[in-house]
């Protein structure tokens, strides 16, 4: 099992104040050489230590998501007609929401050309 920060916890107005806690109990535990039994998703730990996330991390979580990415960037696009954006679906408690991955993303289709 692999542990990441969620996207909606801002619905808690505490969740800040949650992460920095956790993140000191996990600080001084590494700083008593204390072995913790939690695991990170790849780009978590990529976003501790500030190294850019690739859609590859992406195959630690879903490896099925990141083989359809994998397909779609070795094969031409142009006429297979899947209309895609550069914006996601995702579930919010319950409620779908299109989230753009870029300024814009839900109006700008991927195309062979920017994918």
């Amino acid at each position: 099992t692999t542990f990441q920060p969620n996207s909606n916890s801002y619905v808690n107005p505490d969740h800040l104040n949650y992460f920095r806690f956790a993140g000191q109990i996990l600080g001084l535990a590494l700083n008593h050489r204390q072995l913790v039994n939690i695991y990170f998703t790849r780009s978590f730990y990529k976003h501790i230590l500030g190294i850019p996330v690739n859609y590859q991390d992406v195959a630690s979580i879903d490896p099925e998501y990141a083989k359809n990415l994998q397909w779609i960037l070795d094969n031409d696009i142009s006429d297979l007609g899947l209309e895609l954006t550069f914006s996601v679906e995702t579930d919010v408690f319950g409620a779908m929401e299109e989230v753009p991955l870029k300024p814009g993303g839900g109006s700008i289709l991927v195309t062979q050309n920017n994918k």
